[in-house]
């Protein structure tokens, strides 16, 4: 059991939600950051969901440079094809409607037992 102002959370095993993001490893938090998340939990939802994101941001990201080329490569093709024309462009309300129908269909299928295997 995790004592007051500690994080246990053996090393592989699942986080909040069973997930888990490689995140802390039995280690004992200092009082600066207990005091922070105490506070913290005080916060709205969107305050928090704010919180999280800028100390999410803050983690150093290791960035491939053979992935980010393929990617850069890749946006440079497709606008490529944009601006000649050699693909249609669809206006977002109708991308939209198109996902809400195709997830109420999935819903209605799934409701119904249509192919899960089941009857």
């Amino acid at each position: 059991m995790p004592t007051r102002g500690s994080i246990r959370q053996e090393k592989g095993s699942a986080g909040a939600k069973g997930r888990n993001r490689g995140g802390p490893t039995r280690k004992t938090m200092t009082t600066a950051a207990q005091k922070i998340a105490q506070e913290a939990l005080q916060l709205s939802e969107e305050d928090r969901h704010y919180v999280i994101e800028v100390l999410s941001n803050s983690f150093s990201r290791r960035v491939d440079p053979e992935i980010e080329k393929a990617w850069e490569e890749e946006i440079e093709r497709r606008v490529k094809d944009i601006d000649e024309g050699k693909v249609e462009l669809l206006p977002m309300e109708d991308v939209l409607q198109d996902m809400k129908r195709w997830i109420d269909e999935a819903a209605d299928r799934k409701n119904t037992g249509e192919g899960t295997g089941g009857s």
